[in-house]
């Protein structure tokens, strides 16, 4: 998924990215212009104090009974016009794909992530991309002048939903009629009760579900279906030590198109990215098997913990346990994988056992242990880049 040379974002192509420095240079005053909160009063929480929101940032602005000046989301940039894009995916007859933009599992470089949704539209089929870019916010139009847009949390969102087999739908708030979108530990427990982002009030939906306002875009594209099938990535194996990338790796796991209607399969496996010390890319492609100093990367523990890491409020629950009958690493999948849990089932000789240690409930994933293994080989200590993501229980 290539992306425009302008930005350093998933799958990019980029020769230079900027570095961080850079980027904050280029929007300080960019980062000052934010709207201001519009607080209102929208009912009770379970303590019974009173629930204040801000419409304008769609996010909580109290503290227990007291009411904030600022909603937590205070400080969010206004999203300018150049970051929007109105598109009309009937207009584009060689197919239309999005993606969620979503940060690397690990990232020893300093450039900055370009999050949102990754578009790539063809107007003719095999043509090529006239769209290749990444967008904070995409809004969808057809031809009865209809109107849905998503952004950056939307897809995140998608992408968790997705990787651990949930079934989405379109969840519009009784009250204000927005579509809502269900984020971290909503995002993969069914539930018939929301609350609402956009007016912070709550509603009753007809049945159990998840809502995510991107099932809507689907409808609109013509895309029917959530779990599509991919094709192993062209390209099987690939070997690299960190000292061969001096200015930092990226590793990814194959991030699902939210939409995709091109006549040909979606590739899967471990998307990697290398750097030289110039900023200059040297790999960029998708593989089935990546091996990093020595170490064997599993392509579903790596997308297991791509959706793990987008869920705040399981930080310290992870952690990497080996089986005591076989001593091989073992990962929690399924429910087990964003539930934590004290009895594990070895996937490898089928031997149960009890978390070790005083704290039980944990989850276990073998990429918790390797992203520490790796960082003490790294040129320099791997970035953070989910401190975007706000606990949602």
């Amino acid at each position: 998924m290539p992306c425009n040379k302008e930005s350093s974002c998933v799958y990019g192509e980029t020769l230079i990215p900027p570095t961080i420095e850079d980027v904050q240079s280029r929007n300080r005053s960019k980062e000052m212009k934010t709207n201001k909160c519009e607080i209102y009063a929208v009912g009770k929480n379970r303590q019974g104090n009173v629930r204040y929101w801000c419409r304008e940032h769609q996010a909580p602005a109290y503290k227990g009974s007291e009411r904030l000046d600022h909603c937590i989301a205070a400080n969010t940039p206004i999203i300018s016009e150049q970051e929007i894009l109105r598109i009309t995916p009937a207009e584009f007859a060689g197919g239309v794909a999005f993606w969620g933009a979503v940060p690397p599992i690990y990232d020893t470089t300093r450039y900055p992530i370009d999050l949102g949704i990754h578009v790539h539209a063809r107007l003719v089929k095999d043509g090529k991309k006239v769209i290749d870019k990444t967008y904070k916010r995409v809004i969808f139009e057809n031809n009865d002048s209809k109107q849905s847009s998503i952004d950056t949390l939307s897809a995140v969102y998608y992408m968790v939903s997705l990787i651990f087999h949930k079934v989405m739908k379109v969840a519009p708030c009784n009250h204000c009629g927005s579509l809502h979108l269900d984020k971290d530990w909503f995002s993969v427990h069914e539930h018939k009760k929301h609350l609402c982002s956009s007016c912070g009030r709550e509603f009753y939906d007809t049945g159990p579900g998840i809502g995510n306002p991107l099932m809507a875009i689907k409808q609109l594209c013509g895309d029917k279906e959530i779990f599509r099938s991919t094709v192993p990535a062209k390209k099987k194996r690939i070997n690299i030590n960190q000292t061969d990338y001096p200015g930092g790796i990226r590793i990814w796991g194959s991030n699902q198109a939210i939409v995709w209607t091109a006549p040909k399969a979606e590739e899967s496996g471990i998307h990697v990215h290398g750097y030289a010390n110039n900023g200059a890319i040297i790999v960029d492609d998708t593989f089935q098997e990546v091996i990093v100093d020595n170490i064997s990367l599993d392509a579903n523990e790596v997308r297991i913990w791509m959706a793990q890491s987008a869920m705040p409020h399981l930080s310290d629950r992870f952690t990497t346990l080996s089986c005591p009958h076989c001593d091989k690493f073992h990962c929690d999948v399924d429910e087990l994988a964003y539930t934590p849990h004290r009895l594990h089932h070895c996937e490898h000789c089928k031997h149960e056992f009890i978390t070790p240690g005083r704290r039980k409930l944990v989850i276990s994933n073998p990429m918790y242990e390797i992203v520490k293994i790796l960082s003490k080989n790294a040129p320099r200590s791997p970035q953070i880049n989910h401190g975007f993501l706000r606990p949602e229980v």
